[in-house]
């Protein structure tokens, strides 16, 4: 029923950090696609339309430097505690991770003022 409302998500990537310990017989990476995609491969053909299964692209970053590791002591991690997010229109935003709001963007009061200034301008 919910997809008479909803459009469908698909995931085109994920990315995770490198594994520090290299004792795991798989990397985080195969066992996120095994997990997203290999599972889900059997069922695609029982799938109706518009789903379909999606075949993400995984990527690993690499290890962050020692100083901006969490090492389980008592010692304070440091980090910047903003996200950064691209699309596919080469557009990029900065979410501070904090409050969840986007970084440098109007508060809605500002917004709304320039709306009625403008309205007041075009429309008298």
């Amino acid at each position: 029923m919910l997809s008479y409302l909803l459009q469908p998500v698909y995931i085109s990537s994920v990315t995770i950090r490198q594994s520090c310990s290299s004792s795991q017989t798989l990397s985080p990476k195969e066992n996120l696609r095994r997990a997203l995609y290999d599972r889900l491969t059997p069922i695609s053909n029982m799938l109706v339309d518009p789903f379909l299964i999606n075949e993400p692209l995984f990527f690993e970053a690499p290890v962050p430097p020692k100083e901006f590791q969490h090492l389980g002591s008592t010692q304070v991690t440091l980090t910047c505690g903003y996200s950064i997010c691209w699309n596919k229109h080469e557009l990029h935003e900065v979410i501070l991770g904090t409050t969840g709001r986007k970084q440098g963007t109007s508060s809605k009061e500002e917004i709304v003022g320039m709306f009625f200034v403008i309205e007041v301008k075009f429309f008298g």
